[in-house]
């Protein structure tokens, strides 16, 4: 048995992973995912910048939305008249749906990938916009990228904001989740490297200044007076106790009973009395 050909295998592999790329339009290859029945929870959105003077600036959400410097102003600092690359990415365990990502006009934008990506301009911005495939969901989706920053006089300074958006499948229902990001940045002539030697140096004087003011005396605190409550006795009332008052008795009347006959001859209807006169007798 002839053992299988290892260079030929690896030859089709590679071009089965240049087609893939070519015909899915995305820069990386991202794993396959399936859409759940229902998606709540909203993707994580990522950015980041590289170019002269400029250290890997790297920012998502979360944990933050907006990124800025220490003071509110400007999280960094770019040459002018300079390239720089960068890369957003949209991440979702239910599928990545779709990525945003708007950049000044002042900006040329020299190239950019995936094939599939589409930008706009309007009004101050560039809009780069990259749909994910709901037949063929991936965890990922991404936009990739150079621009160049506009050319400045000596005292010329310009601001902006980088804005970023992602958006998932919201599951079968197709109840989209959404999350934003933004940074904001400035161009000046001086450039990116003088413009942290700056800050460094701003903050190291703001350091030394609180290191070297004395430490606030905690004011006395007085105790207040506890007064003691007074205790009233309450007022005893004897309560007045009135006599019944007492119905003298009086003997109840006997009436003679009229039908009443008594046994004794000569008396009348009241017991015990004789009707004749005292001392006189009948003859016989």
């Amino acid at each position: 048995m002839n053992a299988p050909n290892v260079r030929h295998l690896k030859f089709a592999s590679l071009a089965a992973a240049l087609a893939a790329v070519i015909l899915s339009g995305c820069a990386v290859i991202s794993e396959p995912v399936t859409i759940p029945k229902e998606d709540k929870k909203a993707p994580r959105v990522s950015l980041s910048l590289s170019g002269p003077g400029l250290d890997i600036e790297r920012m998502s959400n979360p944990p933050s939305e907006t990124w800025t410097g220490e003071d509110g102003g400007p999280l960094f600092d770019l040459e002018a008249d300079s390239e720089y690359k960068f890369r957003m990415t949209v991440r979702d365990s239910g599928g990545a749906g779709s990525a945003w990502l708007y950049l000044p006009r002042v900006f040329e934008v020299v190239g950019y990938s995936p094939s599939t990506v589409k930008m706009t301009t309007s009004g101050a911005t560039h809009r780069l916009v990259v749909d994910g495939d709901r037949k063929e969901p991936r965890l990922s989706i991404y936009i990739t990228g150079k621009f160049r920053t506009p050319k400045l006089g000596s005292s010329e300074t310009v601001k902006f904001t980088l804005a970023a958006f992602g958006y998932d499948f919201g599951g079968e229902k197709n109840l989209r989740n959404g999350r934003e990001m933004r940074a904001s940045a400035s161009v000046n002539v001086a450039g990116a490297a003088e413009a942290k030697k700056a800050k460094a140096k701003d903050v190291a004087k703001k350091k030394t200044a609180a290191a070297e003011k004395p430490a606030p005396r905690r004011p006395r605190v007085k105790k207040p007076a506890v007064k003691k409550p007074a205790v009233k006795t309450p007022a005893v009332t004897t309560p007045e106790v009135k006599k019944p008052e007492v119905e003298e008795a009086t003997a109840p009347k006997v009436r003679s009973n009229p039908g009443y006959k008594s046994p004794v001859p000569g008396t009348n209807g009241t017991p015990g009395v004789d009707a004749g006169k005292s001392g006189e007798t009948k003859g016989e």
